[in-house]
């Protein structure tokens, strides 16, 4: 297992909305958000298949674990309500001294890097609020 950058639980917190990690008991409700079809028609991944959802959530859960990637749900804060996801991915640091093991992953010379570079996405459910 890959060392993990991104503490937990990490919140990052906006004027309207805030980042909260995902969590098993979030599926439910994030599911409801992205269960409209149309969301998804842009996007490689249909989440508004009940299976393929929870495929892919439960896969996020399972990257944070390793430390390949840190899922968001995104709360809307007036409301209080879920009304998308986010995640940073590939999370390796930014250094020159680490190099590409020939996979698009990092590999370390040894030294402790200082700074963190991550990938992002964003769901489409985001933008239901």
């Amino acid at each position: 297992m890959k060392e993990k950058w991104i503490a937990y639980p990490t919140i990052l917190e906006g004027e309207t909305v805030e980042l909260i990690p995902l969590e098993k008991e979030h599926f439910e409700e994030l599911y409801a958000a992205a269960s409209d079809k149309e969301l998804w028609e842009l996007i490689p991944t249909d989440c508004s298949e009940e299976t393929q959802f929870y495929k892919t959530y439960e896969f996020a859960l399972s990257e944070r674990e390793t430390g390949n990637q840190y899922p968001f749900v995104i709360r809307h804060k007036e409301t209080g309500k879920l009304i998308g996801s986010t995640r940073f991915f590939e999370i390796y640091p930014a250094e020159e001294n680490w190099k590409s093991d020939g996979h698009g992953s990092p590999k370390s010379s040894g030294e402790q890097p200082s700074i963190l570079n991550a990938n992002y996405c964003s769901s489409p459910s985001a933008l239901m609020y």
